[in-house]
């Protein structure tokens, strides 16, 4: 310091002090006014390929600039990825694609075939079904057929019935045969006929000096007993059922079909029953659809001749549609469905997707027709949709649930995100 103080005078040395810290302030504020514009230039230049943007973690929020979500709290996160400047699409590397696990599949123009899957039960067939019933007053002395599911053949007693009114007509019958009034005798047949008895029985009362005790209930069809109403010793009203025959040679199967493939089902298709392979034909399709199951009846016709199946049997049942005229068709997976919409993503790039509002016809098994929205070779995404959807979401193009998002969105709740 002495030999500083001796080189420079101590007044020149105050001279030469404030200069210095001078020109030391001026290029230090040089150096970060150029370090600045340098920074602003850098910003510049990545907004002009991608906007910096921000999104909640729980999607409430979109936005571009950081800080917390103003509905949840949370802190916002910068969105990564999706660097095309279109709307309707995003563009996403390599590593984002396998993490989503991302598959696509080409559309074909086919013409649809589809395995429709049902189930339901087998019914008797209610053409093939007789209710037996009391046509007079009286009491069933005599039963028969006295359990449930035996075979009747048609023409064989089934109970023997007691009944004063039966009597008092028998008696009238064999008056007007007595004195050969044919008048007399043909207005108390068309009676006794009218109380249910057959010509044979009337025939037997004609040719008798007294009324008969009991007159016979006989099967008008041949059948199984399904059910039986009365014992030995009922006393039973006129129109009092007694019995249910059903012929089973032929059954019903009642099945059930969602409503997604009703449009593939008509009356007169085969319909293949498992397990045993035998084959029915659809006779009838509901056509109202049940509010609790989204399903419709569908009522098959099959030949029973063997008796395996049996009514209250439970059975699945497939119809095979193949026919109409080629149409595209895309796995069923590909579209993204919010009851009024339909979005499949495509594949335009490597590594782009595109979102394509797409009209859908009917489901052809595991695949689903395409009216409008989807050509030929074009390639869906079957797999990973939902996650390119929400990468859609959170930078602010379209999706499933925001079709047409506004320009520079400002953040505002998402309408279609729960809202805490």
């Amino acid at each position: 310091m002495k030999k500083l103080k001796q080189i420079i005078p101590i007044e020149k040395l105050k001279q030469i002090v404030p200069f210095c810290i001078l020109l030391l302030f001026t290029v230090l504020f040089g150096l970060t006014s150029l370090m600045k514009e340098r920074e602003l230039q850098l910003i510049k230049q990545t907004a002009s390929v991608t906007s910096e943007r921000y999104a909640c973690p729980m999607l409430c929020v979109i936005t571009d600039h950081p800080g917390d979500c103003p509905v949840c709290g949370m802190t916002m996160a910068p969105v990564e990825g999706g660097t095309s400047a279109d709307r309707n699409s995003i563009e996403l590397n390599a590593e984002e694609i396998l993490r989503s696990s991302i598959r696509t599949a080409p559309a074909v123009v086919a013409v649809p075939y589809a395995e429709v899957p049902m189930f339901g039960k087998i019914v008797p067939d209610e053409t093939r079904t007789a209710v037996i019933s009391a046509w007079a007053d009286g009491r069933i002395d005599k039963l028969y057929a006295n359990a449930t599911g035996i075979e009747i053949k048609q023409g064989e007693k089934l109970a023997d019935l007691y009944s004063p009114a039966l009597i008092s007509a028998q008696q009238e019958l064999i008056q007007a045969v007595q004195h050969n009034d044919e008048r007399m005798t043909a207005v108390v047949r068309e009676k006794l006929r009218r109380y249910g008895i057959d010509d044979a029985q009337i025939e037997k009362i004609a040719q008798q000096t007294e009324p008969l005790e009991h007159l016979e209930i006989t099967a008008p069809v041949a059948g199984t007993v399904l059910m039986k109403q009365v014992t030995d010793g009922d006393y039973v009203k006129r129109g009092q059922p007694l019995y249910r025959l059903a012929d089973l040679s032929s059954v019903w199967i009642e099945l059930q079909a969602y409503e997604i493939y009703l449009p593939l089902i008509k009356a007169g298709q085969m319909v293949m029953i498992e397990p045993d392979g035998r084959h029915g034909t659809v006779e009838f399709v509901d056509p109202a659809i049940n509010p609790q199951t989204r399903t419709a009846g569908v009522r098959v016709s099959v030949p029973n001749p063997d008796g395996a199946l049996r009514p209250e049997m439970l059975v699945r049942a497939t119809v095979h549609v193949l026919g109409g005229q080629p149409a595209v068709l895309i796995p069923a997976s590909a579209p993204l469905i919010t009851g009024e919409r339909a979005l499949v993503y495509v594949k335009i790039g490597e590594g782009v997707f595109e979102g394509r509002d797409v009209v859908l016809g009917p489901h052809a098994g595991e695949q689903i027709a395409i009216e409008n929205g989807i050509e030929a070779g074009d390639e869906v995404v079957i797999n990973g949709a939902f996650r390119i959807d929400a990468a859609m979401q959170i930078s602010g193009r379209a999706s499933m649930m925001n079709p047409k998002p506004a320009e520079g969105e400002s953040a505002e709740p998402m309408p279609t995100m729960h809202q805490h």
